[in-house]
C-alpha cells in the first residue's frame, strides 16, 4: 500500500518459477515512438486495444507466417503523456480474433509481438492462486502459542492464541485480519459466481482456518495482526530484518519478537470491534456459511454464528486496520458492514435462519448512506467494498447505483491517454484497476451489459501492459514484467514469485528516499524513467516498494476479476 513500509516474503520457494533476481535483463534505451500491447495476450471475442506513443501513422498486423491480417491508421490523439510523448493513439485490434501469434508494426518502429488466446484469464488465475499458496505461513511454529499485546508500549497481556498458518500479507511476514478477510471475500465470491476451482477452494479453506482462530467468541475479541512491523525500543520488527522466514523461530535478543511474534487485538474485551474489520470478517464467515449450506450444514451453522457474532460486536468510531494504522489508512467501515449484512442475509436464507429478514433490512439501511455517491473512485478495492455490497444484495436501485459508479470509471477512462479507469497516483494502482474490472464484470453478470465486459477487459489489458510503461504488473505474465519485486524470498534465492500482483505506478513523490533494504541483493531492471508522466512513476527495483511490492489484497482482487471473465 502507498503508506505501508514493507519488506517481502514467502515460504514455499519451490512453488516459484525460476528467474534470476540479481541480474535481470534490462530493457533497451527507448526510441522516440513506442507501441504498447497486452503482454499476456488478448482474449478471443473481446475488444482489443494497443497504443502508439507517437504521431498519426499507418499500422500493419501480420501473423507468424508473415501474412497480413489487418491494416489501418492509428486512432485519434488521446492526449499528451509527457514532454517526450506528446501524443498517444489507440490501435483497434478487435478484428484479429483467431488464436495465434501476431506482429504489430508501424513504419520506423520495431514491431512488437502479441498473442490472441482462447483463454487469457484462466492461466493468470492459476498463477495468482499459486502465489497465494506460496504466501502460506508454514515457518512460524511459535505462532501456535502467540501472546496478545496492547500495541501502545508493547504491553503483554495474559492471553495467548493459536495464530499459526494464514497468509503473509504482502512484502513482509505479517498476517493481517484486514487483508485476509478481504481476500477471502474476493475468493469466495469468485468461487460462487464463476464456479468452484480446486486450487482456489484449497486457499479458501486455508484462509478460513486462520481467520476462525482470530475470533475469540468467549471474550468477543477479534485479533487484528500477527507480528510487529516496525521495531521499537531496541527490538527489531519484521521490516527491520531482511531474511528468510525459516530462520525466525530461532531468533533471540533484540530480534526475539521475530520468533515470539506478538498478536495485536482489534478491541479489548467488552469494547466494540472496529466496524471495518467486523464487517469484512463477518462477510467472509457468512460467505463460508452459504458455501457449506448444502454440503456441510454443521460447519455452515458454525460459520453463520461466527458471522452474526462478529457483526453484532461492531461499533465505535475508531477504525483499526493494522499497527500502525498508516500501513492501511482506511477511513470508512459502513461499506464493510453493508457487505456483511448482505452476505448474512443470503446465508441466513440458505440456512432458514429467522434473522435473515433483519439482516436484509440492515443492509438496505446501510446502503442508503450514500444513495447518490459517484464521486472519487467508486469501484471495488480494499478501502471501499460498497459496489460489491450493492451487487451482492442485488436490489434494482443498488444495481443502478453501481451502474452510475461505473459511469465515473468510464469517464476516467475516456479522459486518460491509456484508458485507465482508476487512479494510478494514489498507490495500489493495479488493485484499483482490477477492482474496476471486477466491478464491471460483476455488473455485467447481473445486467447482461456487454459494454461492461469490454470495460473490464480494458482495465485488465492496462495492467497487463497496455500502459505508458509497457510492462505487465503481474510477475511472470508476458515478456516484460517485474523482475525485482520487493520480496525477500525472491530476492535472496533468485526466484520469481509467479502470479504476484505488484502495486504498479505511484505518485512521483512516493519514491523519495528509498533505499535497498539491509541484507537484500541490489536489483534494478528496465529503463522506465522516460515514461514518467501525469504525476506517475514506475520503478522496477527491490527498493521500490510503492511499485513492486506484491500484496495479498491486489492478488485476490485480480483473481476475482479474472475468474469472473472466464465465465
Amino acid at each position: 500500500m502507498a503508506d505501508r513500509i514493507g519488506a517481502a516474503a514467502v515460504t514455499l520457494v519451490a512453488l516459484f518459477t525460476c528467474a534470476a533476481a540479481a541480474a535481470p535483463p534490462l530493457l533497451p534505451p527507448g526510441p522516440a515512438t513506442v507501441l504498447r500491447v497486452a503482454q499476456a495476450g488478448y482474449a478471443v471475442g473481446t475488444a482489443k486495444t494497443a497504443y502508439f506513443m507517437g504521431p498519426s501513422a499507418a499500422f500493419t498486423v501480420t501473423d507468424d507466417a508473415g501474412a497480413t491480417v489487418l491494416t489501418g491508421t492509428t486512432g485519434p490523439d488521446r492526449g499528451r503523456w509527457n514532454a517526450a510523448y506528446p501524443s498517444v493513439r489507440p490501435i483497434d485490434l478487435s478484428s484479429v480474433d483467431t488464436p495465434g501469434r501476431y506482429h504489430l508494426a508501424v513504419p520506423g518502429v520495431a514491431p512488437v509481438g502479441f498473442a490472441v488466446e482462447s483463454d487469457v484469464a484462466a492461466p493468470l488465475v492459476a498463477s495468482m492462486t499459486g502465489f497465494l499458496r506460496s504466501q502460506r505461513d508454514g515457518s512460524h511454529g511459535l505462532d501456535r502459542r502467540a501472546q496478545v499485546y496492547e500495541f501502545a508500549g508493547l504491553d503483554a497481556s495474559p492471553s495467548y492464541v493459536d495464530a499459526s498458518g494464514g497468509w503473509f500479507d504482502a512484502g513482509d511476514y505479517l498476517k493481517l485480519t484486514a487483508t485476509t478477510s478481504y481476500a477471502l471475500v474476493c475468493l469466495q465470491v469468485a468461487d460462487r459466481v464463476a464456479g468452484p476451482d480446486p486450487a482456489r477452494t484449497a486457499e479458501i479453506e486455508h484462509g478460513l482456518d486462520w481467520l476462525r482462530r482470530m475470533w475469540d467468541p468467549a471474550r468477543a475479541v477479534l485479533q487484528a495482526q500477527v507480528g510487529l512491523g516496525d521495531g521499537t525500543a531496541g527490538l527489531a520488527g519484521d521490516h527491520d530484518v531482511w531474511r528468510l522466514p525459516q530462520t525466525d523461530d530461532a531468533r533471540t535478543g533484540p530480534e526475539r519478537l521475530l520468533a515470539n511474534r506478538p498478536v495485536f487485538a482489534a478491541n479489548r474485551p467488552g469494547e466494540p470491534v472496529s466496524r471495518n474489520l467486523a464487517g469484512r470478517t463477518a462477510a467472509a464467515f457468512a460467505l463460508a456459511a452459504r458455501r457449506y449450506s448444502d454440503t456441510e450444514p454443521t460447519q455452515a451453522r458454525e460459520d453463520l454464528d461466527r458471522a452474526a457474532a462478529v457483526y453484532a460486536a461492531a461499533g465505535g468510531d475508531r477504525l483499526v486496520t493494522a499497527f500502525p494504522a498508516d500501513y492501511y489508512p482506511e477511513t470508512s467501515g459502513a461499506d464493510d458492514l453493508e457487505l456483511a449484512a448482505a452476505e448474512l442475509f443470503h446465508a441466513g436464507e440458505a440456512l432458514d435462519d429467522p434473522r435473515a429478514g433483519q439482516w436484509h433490512a440492515d443492509a438496505r439501511r446501510l446502503a442508503a448512506r450514500w444513495p447518490d455517491d459517484a464521486a472519487d473512485e467508486p469501484t471495488l478495492h480494499l478501502y471501499d467494498t460498497t459496489a460489491l455490497a450493492h451487487l451482492e444484495l442485488g436490489d434494482d436501485d443498488l444495481v443502478a447505483d453501481v451502474g452510475r459508479r461505473l459511469d465515473v470509471a468510464r469517464d476516467k477512462a475516456a479522459a486518460d491517454p491509456f484508458g485507465a479507469g482508476a487512479y494510478y497516483t494514489e498507490g495500489d494502482a493495479t488493485a484499483r484497476m482490477f477492482g474496476t474490472a471486477a466491478t464491471a464484470a460483476l455488473y455485467a453478470g447481473v445486467t447482461g451489459d456487454p459494454d461492461a465486459v469490454d470495460d473490464a477487459w480494458a482495465q485488465v489489458q492496462w495492467v497487463l501492459g497496455v500502459n505508458a510503461w509497457g510492462t505487465s504488473f503481474v510477475v511472470g505474465a508476458g515478456a516484460v514484467y517485474p523482475r525485482c519485486p520487493q520480496h525477500p524470498v525472491a530476492n535472496l534465492t533468485g526466484t520469481a514469485p509467479a502470479g504476484a500482483v505488484v502495486a504498479g505506478p505511484a505518485a512521483v513523490a512516493d519514491f523519495a528516499d528509498l533505499a535497498t533494504p539491509d541484507g537484500a541483493k541490489p536489483c534494478h531492471a528496465g529503463a522506465f524513467e522516460r515514461f514518467t508522466g501525469r504525476g506517475a512513476r514506475y520503478v522496477d527495483d527491490v527498493a521500490a516498494w510503492p511499485s513492486v511490492e506484491p500484496t495479498l489484497d491486489a492478488t485476490a482482487t485480480a483473481i476475482l476479476a479474472l475468474a469472473l471473465l472466464t465465465r
